[in-house]
């Protein structure tokens, strides 16, 4: 149920210590164990996994057996409404690629969320409907972000990685920043 927040400056290793807890790198000491029953849900920076032929509605329908009508509900929480879901995925900005990965990713479930730099290329009302909808999911998150309206809405801990060394906080942004 926690929701961890990672900071610190770019190059420290949050990216990947996310690739660590995903089983997508092997650590030099230690070992990564991942508890029983865990489903994780991975929202990587570079957008992979959207099929460019496809409308934003055709991405959830293949995603999930849904209903038009409940995709359409979901990608209205991520401001896809009336023709927008018809708009061809690769005629998307960055923003919106963002908000159908999000929305894809919401639909799966996980009851782990791994999200890396998921605001990039968000304006303003992306922000707050990324925010509405991960104060809304149930299950644990891991995100990396310099956002801190973000952190400090979502974040019940915060991990400082930097100078090598994992930090761990409790408590929101702006707690980690006093």
């Amino acid at each position: 149920g926690d929701r961890v927040g990672l900071v610190g400056p770019n190059g420290a290793g949050k990216t990947t210590l996310l690739r660590l807890l995903l089983d997508e790198e092997t650590p030099s000491h230690g070992v990564v164990s991942r508890g029983y029953n865990v489903e994780v849900g991975y929202f990587a920076q570079d957008l992979a996994g959207l099929d460019p032929e496809n409308t934003v509605i055709e991405e959830l329908l293949d995603a999930a057996d849904i209903t038009p009508a409940e995709a359409r509900s979901l990608l209205a929480r991520f401001l896809f409404r009336g023709d927008d879901v018809f708009k061809s995925v690769s005629s998307l900005s960055g923003g919106e690629c963002n908000r159908l990965v999000l929305a894809r990713l919401m639909l799966q479930k996980p009851n782990v969320l791994v999200l890396d730099e998921p605001t990039n290329h968000l304006d303003i009302d992306s922000r707050e409907a990324l925010t509405q909808a991960l104060q809304s999911y149930d299950g644990s998150l891991v995100l990396t972000s310099h956002d801190r309206y973000l952190l400090n809405a979502i974040a019940n801990r915060i991990v400082e990685v930097a100078g090598g060394k994992v930090r761990c906080f409790l408590g929101n942004y702006d707690d980690y920043a006093r």
